[in-house]
């Protein structure tokens, strides 16, 4: 059992002033050690939330580069030929039906582009949904104990 001096050297020099004691302090260091705890599950969430993210994303962004490539290639020869159609068809001159054909070609390819980098900024929102949900409700619990702390003791329970 503790006395009284072995108390006072246990507590710190504004605890002791102002009449707290160890109590106050164990609570102080249980908050901080279970936010500390906290705050490394939440890390350790969104590192898994990462990986699986990735994980789900590698084989189809693969697809996506390979495809990409080919179709990059295909299209600047599908282009080049139209351009080159449009010229003998319509009597212009090859640089005119060049810059006539990507001038369409962009046209058609900017409002997909527009309409893919928004979908892709969604379906990477909903890779981190665990995560932000387990952070919302961290934050709640640590408000709930900042109040609890904060609200005055009755005299009835310490």
């Amino acid at each position: 059992m503790y006395d009284q001096s072995s108390l006072k050297n246990k507590m710190s020099p504004r605890a002791a002033a102002n009449g707290s004691g160890l109590e106050s302090d164990e609570g102080v260091a249980e908050f901080m050690d279970d936010l500390v705890n906290l705050a490394e599950l939440q890390v350790k969430l969104a590192a898994h939330d990462s990986r699986e993210t990735l994980r789900r994303a590698a084989v189809p962004l693969g697809l996506l580069a390979a495809c990409l490539v080919v179709a990059t290639a295909g299209t600047t020869v599908i282009l080049f030929g139209s351009a080159l159609l449009l010229a003998s068809t319509m009597n212009i001159g090859e640089g005119h039906a060049l810059i006539l054909v990507a001038s369409a070609a962009i046209a058609v390819v900017c409002p997909i582009a527009v309409l893919s980098a928004s979908r892709l900024r969604r379906g990477v929102d909903r890779g981190f949904q665990a995560s932000r949900q387990e952070l919302k409700r961290n934050v709640a619990w640590l408000r709930s104990v900042l109040v609890t702390q904060r609200q005055p003791r009755s005299p009835l329970n310490g």
